[in-house]
């Protein structure tokens, strides 16, 4: 009778994994004015707001790892998050051969384990992703309702630049719901 023999192999993965998620979308603004004078009075805006314009055009504002860039000319919003995860991971590969040392079952195991590795690390940098966009989702949240106010700040403001370009303007009144009203004499 046989003796079967226990074949163990243990692979080891390290990885530094670089994860993220992003989001881009328009603003919305109307086109009031010209698109160079609605993106100076979106500037003006988002530098009262913290933003920052950065050597390509764009604002920028990092808040908790959240970046948020907006394209004046484009009028495009995106909000992006990355981070990084170090991965390492053990795993072992365990088979019975009738020989002592078999060298193609630890080949084979060999394979197997680190099959078993890469989908483990898949696993995790999904993991890390999905972390991500939770947080993703969470800074869009307290990210619209800041942006939509900045746009109606910005619309408001083009709308009384063009019933200053129309004629003289005789009464403004807004309300506190966001409604206003332009009295302008031709």
């Amino acid at each position: 009778m046989s003796r079967a023999y226990r074949i163990a192999v243990t692979e080891t993965l390290r990885r530094h994994v670089v994860v993220g998620d992003h989001v881009k979308s328009k603003l919305g603004l109307l086109d009031v004015l010209p698109p160079e004078e609605m993106a100076e009075l979106l500037e003006r805006r988002l530098l009262e707001a913290g933003f920052e314009k950065g050597e390509d055009g764009k604002m920028t504002r990092e808040t908790d790892g959240v970046v948020v860039e907006i394209d004046l000319l484009e009028q495009t919003v995106a909000v992006r998050v990355e981070g990084e995860v170090n991965l390492d991971l053990t795993l072992e590969g365990v088979g019975r051969s009738v020989q002592k040392t078999d060298e193609k079952l630890e080949d084979q195991l060999r394979k197997q384990t680190k099959a078993r590795l890469e989908e483990a690390a898949k696993k995790e940098a999904e993991t890390a992703r999905g972390k991500l966009t939770d947080r993703l989702e969470a800074a869009l949240a307290d990210i619209r309702p800041e942006l939509d106010q900045l746009t109606n700040k910005v619309l408001g403001d083009a709308l009384k630049q063009r019933a200053g370009q129309l004629g003289e303007i005789q009464e403004i009144s807004e309300e506190e719901n966001g409604s206003m009203t332009i009295r302008v004499k031709v």
